[in-house]
């Protein structure tokens, strides 16, 4: 008998006498009167053979149930196989998803020249910042690019500058600025003076994570709101009386959707550390009150601009949805297997870098956006898709919040600013 038999039945081989004694039991000729009853796993269905009669149809029913129940069972263990394969693979070293961009091309394409311009962008090195440097060196803009002295910033300055010649655009220059320390903020401010005497758009858009509960060493908050925001509002603060020269003037923060908490930003979180990580139960709870903050921020600014009936400036806020960035893997490098686990975890949601920019290549460039609002992806629970302006799932900004945010902000940066 072939392999694929799996099978065999058999039952009738007794001879006439036997036959006529199961004559005269209906019940069990009813059971037995056939020769050979199998069932082929590779073909998938009943076979009978040398059957006279052929076997019964409560027989064929059974076994048919029988070889149901069967592949059922083989399909549960491959699928427990092929689980057990997919979630270890989920504990692998986290590596970002290269994705097609979908709307980047079609917007930068639709942006008008930006000959003539300068445009300072903070954290270059990769991902959304990178995308928007070379994006304006491709429109013909002067690129400022403000990051941490590295290998990586000397690598994306070539870049953004091959970008530019191929346009015609002044080659980009490269800033030193660490977030993480207010002098080091400072010293850029005045980096940023002598190469621009206009600047056209201040992008604030560099970032950290979910990272570690940690006091930066020169000011000793946290370094995740120091970086996010802090440091930020300090750098706007500084460079402010350049933009009011521009014609057209843009501010433009890098919030995320992990702003939307439904909440209210807590000025506990301005704290020094470690009294700010006492509050919070996770280092998320931590990132989504720097990315709330960069909304109160950007309505704190336009609030003042409106009230000072300055409109050569707007003040606005993007997100970039789910956008794959080193954002992810610098998280999971942070945490152990967990955290690769979880980015590995959501990594298919994701959008490519440039897509992610979107919004603040829109931001930075378009007439129609309003000031004062906050413009992220459409689609797929805000995580892709072109940017629009919507609200934040966020408790109202209150003026009176904004206020006691600002004055906040002058206290721990030392310096104010003033409309």
């Amino acid at each position: 008998m072939r392999k694929k038999k799996l099978l065999l039945l058999a039952i009738d081989r007794g001879g006439e006498e036997e036959r006529e004694r199961r004559a005269r039991e209906p019940k069990r000729r009813e059971r037995e009167e056939f020769d050979f009853f199998l069932f082929s796993f590779h073909s998938k269905k009943l076979e009978c053979f040398h059957c006279s009669p052929p076997p019964p149809k409560n027989y064929i029913l059974f076994f048919s149930r029988i070889s149901t129940i069967m592949a059922a069972v083989y399909a549960a263990a491959a699928g427990v196989g092929i689980a057990s394969l997919g979630i270890a693979s989920l504990f692998r070293e986290y590596e970002p998803l290269k994705c097609e961009s979908v709307v980047w091309g079609d917007l930068l394409s639709k942006t008008p020249s930006q000959k003539g311009k300068t445009i300072a962008i903070t954290g270059t090195t990769s991902g959304t910042g990178l995308a928007l440097a070379k994006g304006f060196a491709e429109k013909g803009a002067k690129v400022l690019m403000l990051n941490r002295k590295s290998e990586r910033s000397e690598k994306a300055l070539e870049e953004v500058i091959r970008v530019g010649r191929a346009n015609g655009a002044p080659d980009a220059v490269n800033i030193d600025c660490d977030l993480q320390k207010f002098s080091s903020v400072r010293k850029a401010i005045e980096e940023v003076k002598k190469n621009a005497d206009v600047l056209d758009v201040l992008c604030n858009n560099a970032g950290i994570m979910a990272l570690p509960f940690k006091g930066t060493e020169e000011n000793g908050f946290d370094q995740q709101m120091q970086v996010n925001c802090l440091s930020h509002f300090l750098l706007t603060q500084g460079v402010f009386p350049l933009l009011l020269k521009s014609k057209d003037a843009r501010i433009v923060n890098h919030s995320s959707v992990a702003a939307n908490t439904n909440g209210e930003f807590d000025l506990k979180s301005l704290e020094k550390h470690p009294e700010c990580s006492k509050h919070y139960n996770s280092l998320w709870q931590m990132y989504s009150q720097t990315k709330l903050a960069n909304i109160v921020f950007t309505k704190a600014l336009d609030s003042r601009l409106r009230k000072k009936k300055i409109t050569n400036v707007k003040a606005l806020v993007a997100h970039p949805g789910f956008a794959a960035t080193s954002l992810q893997t610098t998280h999971a490098k942070s945490g152990g297997r967990f955290n690769h686990f979880v980015m590995n975890l959501i990594k298919p949601f994701f959008q490519s870098a440039e897509d992610g920019a979107a919004g603040i290549l829109l931001c930075s460039s378009s007439m129609d956006v309003e000031s004062g609002n906050f413009y992220g992806p459409a689609q797929g629970m805000r995580g892709k898709g072109f940017p629009v302006s919507h609200e934040p799932k966020a408790k109202p900004i209150t003026e009176e919040m904004m206020d006691k945010f600002w004055e906040k902000h002058e206290e721990c940066v030392g310096a104010r600013f003033e409309i």
